[in-house]
C-alpha cells in the first residue's frame, strides 16, 4: 500500500469543484466529493489504475490520470511508495491549461 500525499493545488481544485456545485446542487456536490475522494483512496492499492495522461507527455514526471464522473480527472505521479496528487482537473476547460495547472 502506498502513501497518498494531496498538494495544495489538488485540494484547493477539490474544494473549489465542491462549492460551486454546493450553489447548483448540495446532493451532488457532497456526492461527488465523496466519489472523488473514494477513488484517490483506491490508487494507495492500485497506483497504475489510470493510464498516463497524454496531455502531460514530455513532462519531467509521468503524469496519470483517473476519470471520476466523466468530467473529472485526477492528476498524479508516482514516486517510490507515495502517490502524488497534483490536480483535480475538469476536463472541460482548455487542455492547453493543464501544463500550466501543474507546475
Amino acid at each position: 500500500m502506498k502513501k497518498i500525499v494531496w498538494s495544495r493545488p489538488a485540494i484547493r481544485g477539490l474544494k473549489n469543484i465542491h462549492s460551486y456545485y454546493l450553489t447548483k446542487n448540495e446532493k451532488y456536490a457532497d456526492r461527488l466529493y465523496r466519489q472523488i475522494y473514494k477513488e484517490v483512496h483506491l490508487l494507495a492499492d492500485f497506483p497504475f489504475l489510470a493510464p498516463v495522461e497524454s496531455l502531460l507527455s514530455g513532462e519531467s514526471e509521468t503524469y496519470r490520470s483517473l476519470v471520476v464522473e466523466k468530467n473529472f480527472k485526477v492528476i498524479y505521479y508516482i514516486e517510490d511508495e507515495v502517490i502524488n496528487i497534483v490536480e483535480i482537473w475538469d476536463c472541460r476547460q482548455d487542455p492547453d491549461r493543464l501544463k500550466e495547472s501543474i507546475k
